[in-house]
């Protein structure tokens, strides 16, 4: 079967330790006052790997994922808005994600409501758009990973027509806390059943992850 591609949750969560806030420093200079925040961190990731993907699962047909960022059929048009427990809305574009890793990492509460707003344009018009939002914890270190693909790249492997048939499908990799999808338009699609997916990971460096006692 091989070894599933995942966000780089394992990668990224890896570096988010050691790099922690400065990678937002660079794109938001007032990224001290950002958030009032304690342990807690987000990273977003956006998926630009070049791939096919077998899809459906139980067909024998694949299709290949345009997920350039400079791409206007993949993610040049992309804009994720993240607001979270009374903070100040911060807004990314898909320029803000090309540097060699395609992502960012920052502090964020260690309770309330974390929000994040989605939205895919192409010809100026908005193809793909939703919101997604999750309760914040002490300590977690949260990935959203950002896909344009059938199915998220982390769990390919296990998905159905049934599981992309919901706004929220099941989570079957490591980590992965939530998962939102929000279709691409039929007259922007690339492939039949094209969507914007929204990945939430939660790692918490205090409790067991993939390999446990």
């Amino acid at each position: 079967m091989g070894e599933p591609v995942v966000g780089s949750a394992t990668r990224s969560v890896r570096r988010a330790r050691a790099t922690l806030f400065a990678a937002l420093c660079v794109a938001v200079p007032s990224c001290s006052s950002l958030f009032e925040a304690q342990d807690a961190t987000l990273l977003i990731e956006v998926y630009t790997r070049e791939t096919t993907m077998p899809w459906p699962r139980d067909g024998h047909s694949e299709v290949t994922l345009v997920n350039s960022l400079d791409d206007p059929r993949g993610f040049a048009g992309l804009e994720l808005e993240i607001v979270g427990a009374g903070g100040p809305r911060v807004t990314f574009m898909a320029a803000d994600f090309t540097d060699a890793d395609n992502e960012r990492t920052f502090r964020v509460p260690d309770s309330g409501e974390m929000t994040v707003s989605a939205r895919l344009t192409q010809e100026d018009r908005v193809v793909a758009e939703g919101t997604g939002s999750w309760t914040l914890e002490p300590k977690v270190e949260w990935e959203l990973t950002v896909s344009r693909a059938p199915v998220p790249p982390s769990e390919r492997y296990w998905y159905t027509m049934d599981d992309i048939g919901k706004a929220n499908p099941p989570c079957y990799w490591f980590w992965c806390f939530r998962i939102w999808r929000f279709p691409v338009t039929d007259s922007a699609a690339n492939y039949e059943h094209e969507a914007l997916w929204l990945t939430l990971y939660r790692v918490h460096p205090d409790e067991c992850a993939d390999v446990c006692p």
